[in-house]
């Protein structure tokens, strides 16, 4: 829940000697990740945090000062290298008074976080879900007093006293909890969790930190999980504007929805669902963090049983990364926050769907690492076909863009030449489990453009489409 900034903002915040930058186990390419571990009762939840490597597709635990374990972290901003911030929200009693949330200035250096806590006064209440950064001051929201509603607060990136923005209670027609928020200039955008069922959506505020006014920016739409006759709200649990996505602001539900919305007037320029679509209902995709990645032009987004998974083009790659939590029953781990620091070179971009197979899911090509020339360990990979199905690896130097709906295979786009083919089996047991790995590694000095496609085989009685055949989305890697 959590907005990255470029590593020059870091200067004039705080002077950090080039051992610590070096001694840093975030690199670029990996992210961060905060989690909140709640075991069966009597066990009390914790927080916990984990450096993710993606081309390993590993999470490395880190030790953390007392204050984040017992407070549990809720968010987490890094600044690009071995600085960030993050935001608790401790375990709260069953009536008031609530205990609020804090926001600490963290360094990581190896596998060490140290955190200094920044505000000297009480946040209004529980829960910092999501921290932003314009000029000199650190934006946060959190619920209100009585652990309802949502509050736009301040602090100092320096430290001092908690400053009270707004409250949206406040704001004419604003509605939802506050959970959500990003920042493009001068402007902070907050978006609302509202995830039942209701006719009430929420609302998207935006507050103009150079007037001191908020308004309502526009009221979210209905989410796409259908549950029988219930169609759920979008229940928003990450904002975001990706410097790639200028003027544009990226919200993440909890159910799997994902809208790219104009930050002018609000318009929904798209709205997608990455959960499992069937022909009736849909199954939820539950997630609970996020960040975007301009190398890849995907969503990272953090589970709420464990994993950091990958959104493509509008479906999802499935169970990506393992064991970020330290619970072994998966639904104890809950990926709060998510920052993604950018690689500093490559491009792998999605160039367009793929086409749905067995049980409503798609398959997914993700890369593992970054594609740029001379990383040996660069793999290509697909998540989320369907367990014990051949697949092929297609490899081309153009992209067609066929409809090969002709020969049966319905809504499905050809995105690569078949310059090379490479047969494999998908591991995994069941639908949306299916995925491959086909190492690839890039030669020194090499340059250029290449497309991929995979390809997957049906089994009988799981065909979605006469031919039997269904494709991931296409990627563009430039070297």
């Amino acid at each position: 829940m959590h907005k990255s900034f470029p590593r020059r903002t870091l200067v004039p915040v705080v002077a950090l000697s080039l051992a610590t930058f070096l001694d840093a186990q975030a690199k670029p390419g990996e992210s961060v990740a905060a989690v909140v571990v709640t075991p069966t009762a009597p066990a009390v939840s914790t927080g916990e945090m984990y450096i993710v490597n993606h081309e390993t597709n590993t999470a490395t635990k880190l030790t953390l000062p007392a204050a984040l374990v017992n407070e549990r972290t809720n968010c987490v901003t890094m600044m690009g290298g071995p600085l960030g911030f993050v935001g608790t929200n401790p375990i709260q009693p069953a009536a008031p008074p609530f205990v609020p949330g804090n926001i600490y200035q963290i360094t990581i250096a190896g596998t060490v976080v140290t955190a200094t806590q920044l505000n000297t006064t009480p946040a209004a209440g529980p829960n910092v879900a999501q921290i932003a950064l314009v000029g000199g001051k650190l934006y946060f929201v959190s619920q209100n007093a009585s652990n309802t509603g949502g509050v736009l607060q301040s602090v100092s990136m320096g430290g001092g006293p908690v400053t009270t923005e707004v409250d949206l209670a406040t704001v004419s027609g604003a509605v939802g909890l506050g959970n959500a928020l990003c920042a493009i200039g001068t402007k902070v955008y907050v978006a609302c969790f509202d995830s039942g069922a209701t006719a009430t959506t929420g609302s998207v505020v935006v507050y103009d930190t150079t007037t001191s006014t908020a308004s309502v920016l526009t009221q979210l739409p209905k989410g796409k999980y259908v549950s029988g006759t219930s169609t759920f709200n979008t229940g928003i649990v990450h904002a975001q504007a990706p410097a790639s996505m200028p003027g544009k602001l990226l919200l993440i539900g909890v159910y799997g929805d994902v809208l790219v919305m104009d930050a002018a007037n609000g318009n929904v320029l798209q709205h997608t669902f990455s959960g499992a679509i069937g022909a009736t209902s849909t199954t939820v995709n539950l997630l609970n963090s996020g960040d975007w990645d301009p190398i890849t032009e995907d969503v990272i987004v953090g589970s709420r049983d464990g994993w950091v998974e990958r959104i493509v083009s509008g479906h999802a790659a499935e169970k990506v990364v393992p064991g970020v939590g330290s619970s072994a029953t998966a639904s104890q781990n809950s990926v709060v926050g998510l920052a993604h620091i950018p690689a500093n070179a490559g491009a792998d971009v999605t160039s367009g769907a793929g086409c749905p197979g067995f049980g409503g899911y798609t398959l997914t090509d993700v890369g593992r690492g970054v594609p740029v020339a001379g990383n040996g360990a660069f793999q290509m990979a697909c998540y989320s076909g369907d367990g014990g199905n051949n697949a092929v690896l297609v490899i081309g130097v153009t992209n067609p863009g066929l409809d090969l709906s002709v020969i049966g295979m319905t809504n499905c786009i050809l995105r690569s030449s078949l310059d090379v083919t490479i047969p494999t089996v998908l591991t995994g047991t069941g639908a949306g489990l299916g995925k491959a790995t086909i190492p690839f590694p890039i030669p020194a000095g090499v340059s250029g453009t290449i497309c991929r496609q995979w390809v997957e085989v049906q089994a009988p009685g799981r065909t979605t489409n006469p031919l039997g055949l269904v494709l991931s989305n296409g990627r563009k890697t430039a070297l």
